[in-house]
């Protein structure tokens, strides 16, 4: 889940640095956002705890740009 999260952010995340002065781009704002976002899906609810903490994770790799 983790490295899937990750993936599919990165490049996201990249183009934000990009297209923001990197002055002005947030990583943990980013990240912030993009964690309420997941917790506020309906999927959200039914999925595992340890796929939960695995999708924080892909987040926050994303965000500092390196998928593990």
């Amino acid at each position: 889940m983790r490295r899937t999260v990750c993936q599919s952010l990165i490049a996201s995340f990249d183009q934000d640095k990009q297209t923001l002065a990197s002055e002005s781009w947030d990583a943990e704002q980013a990240i912030a956002d993009t964690i309420e976002t997941l917790r506020a899906s309906p999927e959200w609810k039914t999925t595992r705890d340890a796929d939960r903490a695995g999708a924080v994770a892909g987040v926050r790799d994303a965000a500092n740009g390196a998928c593990i």
